[in-house]
């Protein structure tokens, strides 16, 4: 079984552990033999990915994108959380929501890119069906019974705060306090130029997790110093030129996409977008050199990361909801 699917299977299945023994396992392991991290056949198991999957990437807030990278209502964009896709559509009144990207038919995906167009549907490539904005089920060639209200895409709320996007696919959550740093600042206002990377890095999300900020001096390079802020695993770098986001998005136990989406306040030419479009290939060429050399970050580093990450084991108890 491919690596992906063999994740996926642990992940939505009844698991051979509880996640509470799981979690006591690492702890004791990381925190009893003084190492950087627990035994590798634990710390980098299929298991212990889809219960990171389960408690980190499924019931904690991901900041995804910027609003105003959203240029008209019904304009849609495609992020994941971990391997589920969701289509994040723009509504009136500059409100959001977000659609699993997964037809009802044969689980094909919907949309398989950006779309900026202001149609008021969704049609799956592979057969044809046909969804509203809201999700509801509109015609479905073929279909040998009648289309029932229930017929819907799976639909999830998605929280705007100050110009910044996100979204779990735990509702609930949104009612826990918004992060510190957005009582002081707002990324309302439309950006003149921006742009999203993605890579592709054969590495456990962990690793980078690691990494990640010694790689971020490649962003805004001609505008040090910036300011880095987590929400959850993702990082918000600022800079009064600009902003960017960075995510780590687990694909497999090995396997890591690495999401920078970056804007600026003031327009560039040609020769100056590829420019900047290089930041992000500079800062995904340093992590994944580090990750695959084996660094692992000094030891004040690694004890900030072992400490973020049992807490966001253990501070959520997850629940599927879909």
């Amino acid at each position: 079984m491919a690596g992906w699917a063999q994740n996926y299977k642990l992940m939505t299945s009844p698991h051979s552990e509880p996640d509470e023994i799981l979690i006591s396992r690492l702890r004791d392991q990381w925190l009893e033999s003084g190492s950087t991290h627990p035994d590798e056949q634990l710390y980098y198991s299929a298991e212990v990915f889809a219960l990171e999957i389960r408690r980190i990437f499924f019931a904690n807030w991901t900041l995804f994108d910027f609003a105003s990278r959203f240029e008209e209502d019904a304009h849609c964009r495609l992020h994941n959380i971990a391997m589920r896709s969701y289509i994040v559509v723009r509504n009136a009144a500059n409100s959001f929501h977000a659609l699993r990207n997964r037809c009802l038919h044969a689980a094909h995906p919907v949309l398989i890119a950006d779309r900026s167009d202001s149609g008021d549907s969704l049609v799956c490539a592979y057969h044809g069906w046909r969804y509203s904005l809201g999700g509801e089920l509109v015609s479905a060639p073929h279909l040998r019974t009648e289309i029932s209200r229930d017929m819907t895409l799976p639909k999830q709320d998605v929280a705007l705060h100050a110009g910044l996007l996100y979204m779990a696919p735990v509702s609930e959550l949104f009612t826990s306090p918004v992060p510190e740093f957005l009582t002081y600042q707002d990324f309302a206002d439309g950006a003149s130029y921006s742009q999203s990377s993605q890579y592709d890095i054969a590495a456990n999300w962990k690793k980078l997790a690691r990494l990640v900020r010694r790689c971020t001096k490649n962003i805004f390079i001609a505008h040090n110093p910036h300011i880095e802020h987590s929400v959850g695993c993702d990082l918000l770098l600022t800079h009064d030129a600009g902003s960017a986001i960075i995510r780590l998005i687990p694909w497999s136990v090995d396997r890591t996409k690495l999401t920078i989406t970056q804007q600026l306040s003031y327009d560039l030419n040609q020769a100056q977008q590829e420019e900047f479009a290089r930041h992000a290939d500079h800062l995904h060429a340093e992590l994944e050199r580090l990750a695959l050399s084996g660094e692992t970050g000094d030891a004040d580093t690694q004890a900030q990361f072992r400490q973020r990450y049992l807490a966001m084991l253990t501070t959520v108890e997850y629940k599927e909801t879909h």
